[in-house]
């Protein structure tokens, strides 16, 4: 004969062990179960800081940014796919973005000239300056040993060139200090609309 008070589930006609007390849930256990999951949450964002960060370098490693560019590609792609299914649609629901590359031309002659240790400060020095002079919305990453690309997702060719021209001169008019050091930095980029990569 079965007990009606005990609390117990059936699973294809064999009774399961029965389910614990449930407790009552009071605001001190709520705030400290909300403070756990901030916790975990924060714990998250810097594991997958790390595994996308490249080294030291405040920019995505190359891997984690030749993805983001493939997932803004693929965004933009439904984005023109509804506005050929919908006639209601707006007549623009974003920006074509644009991706560009950015290299430091006189990047062997720094190594020959100074070493590798001042050439590692070059890069890191290049790198903060471009994710400094970004927007919220942009993405830099490393592309090689002194190449960075930028994902300028909301930006048309225009507005991403005259962007870049500007960043570029900035870079350019300020050489790198090391000690009595004073090393002059070319960079130059190239530019290609989003729209115009060639499909995967």
């Amino acid at each position: 004969m079965t007990d009606p008070d005990r609390k117990t589930l059936s699973l294809k006609g064999k009774p399961s062990p029965p389910l614990p007390p449930s407790s009552p849930m009071t605001a001190e256990k709520l705030d400290q179960l909300q403070a756990q999951l901030k916790a975990a949450h924060q714990e998250i964002k810097a594991l997958k800081t790390r595994l996308t960060r490249d080294g030291d370098l405040p920019v995505m490693r190359g891997t984690a940014f030749r993805q983001a560019v493939q997932h803004r590609k693929l965004k933009e792609r439904d984005q023109d796919h509804h506005q050929e299914t919908d006639d209601s649609a707006p007549a623009r629901l974003a920006e074509k973005g644009c991706l560009a590359r950015i290299w430091l031309s006189n990047f062997s002659d720094i190594i020959k000239t100074h070493g590798d240790e001042i050439a590692d400060d070059v890069i890191l020095h290049t790198a903060q300056f471009l994710a400094g002079h970004i927007r919220e919305t942009d993405i830099v990453g490393r592309l090689g040993i002194s190449t960075f690309g930028i994902l300028l997702g909301y930006a048309d060719e225009q507005g991403a060139k005259a962007k870049l021209e500007k960043l570029i001169s900035k870079l350019n008019a300020k050489p790198y200090q090391w000690k009595e050091l004073t090393i002059p930095l070319n960079v130059r980029y190239d530019l290609m609309p989003l729209a115009d990569m060639p499909q995967r």
